[in-house]
């Protein structure tokens, strides 16, 4: 009789043990990082409907807190940043935080590739994770990948990895300098040079003062200075708009023309105009472009697009 209460004792204590394992591992489930970032998204997008912005911003934070690479709450940060008039932020919430872009940028290029050659690709990485992906369909001709940025460490990496180099906006001098390392780098590891390319803030007008007077000529000067990777003039600091030649083409069509011209010479492969100066024309600045600077640089080495 002892032995069968004991025994039945044993597997009583056995189920209260069973029961409490499986009480706290729902317990740890719970409290986990995933459910942890759950709930903080979730509370955030309900304050972001009602328009508490501010409380939905401390929700997001948590989420991220919980998981700094968790894509979403970053999204949903930015968002809720620019309700809040803080766009700065906003870009940076973007550039997803403690993530390593450049290695995200790689990871993101290999999958690409494989999809653009027609593979069906399956993918399992700390960032990605699927299988039985393919693209349909294929593009008829290779996709080339342009790296951005003007710095030194932009410029190697388009080497190492891409097909093109695209800085943004650039002066001549310093375009200059990254356009030969870019050549010696491409010697060294034994391939053709990469192509390279350039997004000048451009003001075509009937007068070179005219063309400047409509742009932020304070902001583009304070701007220049602030790259710490640019050439820099004489002086040691740029002072007037006539140093920022090539991050900014300004004047009548010959001005462009020359300034085109000038890239041509340096290499360039790809000029992206940038009008976001003169938003209030800037259709008629596409359309002089398009009569009075391009007829006269076409055929030449550079490519051209308006934005």
């Amino acid at each position: 009789m002892g032995n069968f209460l004991f025994a039945d004792n044993f597997m009583t204590r056995r189920r209260i043990f069973l029961l409490c394992l499986v009480l706290l591992t729902l317990f740890a489930a719970a409290c986990g990082p995933e459910a942890k970032k759950k709930k903080a998204l979730d509370g955030g997008n309900k304050y972001f409907e009602k328009g508490q912005y501010k409380q939905a911003r401390l929700m997001y934070l948590n989420a991220i807190k919980a998981d700094p690479r968790f894509g979403e709450a970053y999204y949903k940060l930015a968002l809720t940043n620019l309700r809040l008039g803080a766009p700065a932020e906003a870009v940076g919430n973007l550039q997803q935080g403690a993530e390593d872009r450049v290695q995200m940028m790689k990871e993101q290029v290999l999958i690409a590739r494989k999809l653009w050659a027609g593979e069906t690709v399956e993918w399992n990485s700390e960032r990605y994770k699927f299988n039985d992906v393919d693209l349909k369909p294929q593009p008829l001709h290779p996709v080339p990948v342009w790296w951005g940025g003007a710095t030194p460490a932009a410029a190697r990496l388009a080497v190492d990895f891409c097909e093109g180099w695209l800085p943004g906006r650039i002066t001549f001098p310093t375009y200059e300098a990254r356009v030969k390392k870019i050549r010696q780098m491409s010697e060294e590891q034994g391939k053709p040079r990469i192509m390279t390319g350039a997004v000048p803030v451009t003001s075509i007008d009937t007068t070179t003062e005219a063309a400047i007077a409509r742009m932020n000529v304070p902001g583009l000067i304070k701007n220049a200075n602030a790259q710490k990777f640019w050439l820099k003039p004489p002086s040691g600091e740029f002072t007037k708009i006539e140093e920022l030649d090539g991050s900014i083409l300004a004047g009548t069509p010959e001005d462009i023309v020359r300034g085109v011209q000038r890239y041509q010479e340096l290499g360039c492969d790809l000029l992206i105009f940038d009008f976001r100066m003169r938003y209030p024309d800037w259709l008629e600045q596409i359309k002089t472009l398009a009569r009075e600077v391009l007829p006269k640089v076409s055929g030449a080495r550079a490519g051209a697009s308006a934005r």
